[in-house]
């Protein structure tokens, strides 16, 4: 306390000199320790600086108002002489009627929880949905990477792989939605599935048909997430075996 016991001789001339006004909230209830931290603060300041207000439990006028507000009165107003700083002892309730809700009220509370909740999800959905959506448009896109840069980016895939004594890798993921049946042909295995596929996914296979196929690498497009029991994401997967 010696440390802060500075500080406050501080605070006390600071506040003398620019005629400041300070209002300090010590809340708790009975047997807290508020009036022994009070009396530990005060002990080293000057009581023409510092006054001490205590208060009672807050009265059924005082609890339909504004929680602030039970406090206002005993706060200096512009023009008075009195600038001191406050110390406010606040007693809280302890009574049985104060300190628990009844269950209709605990209800209400409930209801505006789950309804925050809803309103969240249904904003982190609209999120989801957004990004999903610009994914889907970028991904439809050509990647805008050369012949040998996508030659150059498999090597190094694979080799990784290799290097950590795997025999497969999967090697892309993406919406079914890139697919022009949402991915039916490829989750049946039907032949032709190849030509159900746009954009980037359509472009790695073609990679692999190209250049890797003719080395002895096998691919495989395969539903990898069934979200509600639906085709989700679909998975590509290179293999050496």
């Amino acid at each position: 306390m010696r440390k802060l016991h500075v500080e406050l001789v501080k605070l006390q001339e600071w506040v003398k000199r620019e005629g400041t006004k300070v209002c300090v909230v010590f809340e708790g209830r009975d047997g807290a320790g508020k009036g022994g931290v009070i009396k530990a603060m005060t002990e080293r300041v000057s009581p023409r600086v510092f006054r001490v207000v205590a208060m009672a439990a807050p009265t059924e006028r005082e609890k339909s108002q504004m929680y602030v507000q039970r406090y206002l009165p005993h706060l200096p107003s512009g023009g008075d002489r009195d600038s001191r700083p406050q110390l406010v002892q606040s007693r809280r309730a302890e009574n049985v009627e104060e300190l628990l809700p009844n269950a209709k009220d605990a209800m209400k509370t409930i209801a505006m929880i789950e309804a925050e909740k809803a309103s969240q999800h249904m904003k982190h959905s609209k999120d989801a949905g957004a990004e999903k959506r610009e994914l889907i448009e970028r991904l439809q896109k050509p990647s805008g990477l050369s012949r040998e840069e996508r030659i150059q980016l498999a090597a190094r895939i694979i080799k990784r792989a290799v290097d950590r004594g795997l025999t497969e890798v999967e090697v892309y993921r993406f919406p079914n939605d890139l697919c022009t049946d949402h991915g039916r042909a490829i989750n049946q295995a039907e032949p032709g599935w190849e030509n159900t596929l746009t954009g980037i996914p359509r472009e790695v296979f073609n990679l692999w048909r190209d250049h890797l196929q003719p080395r002895g690498y096998k691919i495989r497009y395969q539903i990898v997430e069934y979200p509600g029991g639906m085709p989700g994401d679909v998975g590509v997967t290179l293999s050496w075996r």
